[in-house]
């Protein structure tokens, strides 16, 4: 009887603390709780980011509370472009900021110069700025449906194919050929989307004007409403790639294909062996960037808790934690470490390697979303499936 009691007194002291350790985690890693402990002297530094690194930041912000007890991160998400906007005009005054492309950055430094006549960000400062990890745009679909589309999708010429086959009332084996992709206007991997449409638009009609001329002109806009003729919108869409993604998975029979990012596609596929990628040939690459906002909100002893982070994710642990969630790190030289994960899934069509366009000026990439937003009607899209 002793032995049973003391048994019954030490389990359940064992899961007392378990349930205190859990609730510790839970706790510090909630974006808008303090870190257990923290108290007077503790520096608050707010960061923006996007869905896309919800699992990476969440364990990095994690891991720099816990090991730097004066300081506390916490995060927030909002897709890239949306966010860039929201800082631009006041809605949102983070003290860091980590979209999924570090041409956003640059958009945001430049606008905000002109409308407030200070640099938010030195770009040139490694320490205030720098991108950290990358992942190419992929197409994502069954291994089923790939043997028809890969031709296509993977051909020199996807966006045309992806125009044909919306065009056609039965341009598949299977019928009726839908696809989806993130919003354009406020998530970094749609907007890309846009720089590989026009990539291809130019050299397949011989464009001799500017990029940007091209983007901003009626016949682009038009060509962009025939390619999106099969696409299919809905609330997971609307939000962005993560929750795409997220959707797509849990039902691929949604529609015929997603355009998503390396990492998710990856993740998603070791998961479910049915899957299959598909890289467009060019590809664009989002790049994962952080930087520290030099805005009038940023405080003394805030820009040093948010050049405290910038060191911390810069470090060896921090690039490994990337590798986990199947993201390439930014410097190509560790691109080693990636292959052997996609070279595990080379059956789903992963590779180490892909070609990849020089993405336009951001002036140009807003002329192309404008003439997407004025010529794309919601009479274009075939609806949630």
């Amino acid at each position: 009887m002793r032995i049973a009691s003391t048994f019954s007194i030490a389990a359940a002291l064992l899961l007392a603390g378990l349930s205190v350790g859990a609730w510790r985690v839970w706790h510090a890693t909630r974006s808008d709780q303090p870190l257990a402990g923290s108290g007077a002297g503790v520096v608050e530094v707010s960061l923006v980011t996007t869905q896309s690194k919800r699992d990476w930041v969440t364990d990095e912000v994690y891991t720099f509370n816990y090991t730097h007890p004066q300081i506390h991160v916490t995060f927030k998400f909002i897709e890239s472009r949306a966010a860039m906007q929201s800082i631009l005009f006041g809605k949102e005054t983070p003290d860091l900021w980590s979209p999924d492309s570090p041409d956003l950055v640059t958009a945001l430094v430049d606008n905000w110069s002109k409308i407030h006549g200070t640099s938010l960000v030195d770009t040139n400062d490694p320490e205030v700025f720098r991108v950290f990890q990358r992942s190419p745009i992929v197409f994502l679909t069954t291994k089923e449906k790939a043997v028809y589309l890969r031709p296509i999708l993977g051909g020199p010429k996807p966006w045309e194919g992806i125009r044909k086959l919306g065009n056609s009332p039965k341009s598949t084996p299977w019928g009726r050929f839908t696809f989806r992709h993130a919003d354009p206007t406020n998530d970094a991997t749609g907007l890309l989307m846009l720089a590989l449409i026009l990539n291809e638009y130019v050299a397949d009609h011989g464009q001799t004007s500017s990029l940007e001329s091209v983007a901003k002109s009626d016949v682009f806009g038009q060509y962009l409403a025939q390619v999106e003729r099969g696409l299919s919108r809905d609330a997971e869409s609307q939000s962005g790639t993560f929750n795409l993604t997220k959707s797509y998975v849990a039902k691929p029979s949604t529609t015929d294909f997603i355009l998503t990012t390396e990492s998710s596609a990856l993740a998603a596929a070791v998961a479910n062996p049915d899957l299959a990628v598909i890289y467009p040939n060019p590809t664009a690459v989002t790049e994962e960037s952080v930087c520290v906002l030099h805005g009038p909100w940023l405080a003394p002893n805030k820009e040093q808790a948010a050049l405290q982070f910038m060191q911390y994710i810069s470090q060896s642990p921090a690039a490994k934690s990337g590798l986990k969630l199947y993201m390439r790190p930014a410097n190509s030289a560790m691109d080693s470490s990636v292959s052997p994960r996609l070279a595990q899934h080379s059956s789903q069509g992963f590779s180490p390697t892909y070609s990849s366009i020089e993405l336009p000026s951001y002036s140009t990439l807003n002329a192309a979303l404008f003439e997407w937003c004025k010529d794309i009607s919601h009479s274009t899209y075939v609806g949630a499936q």
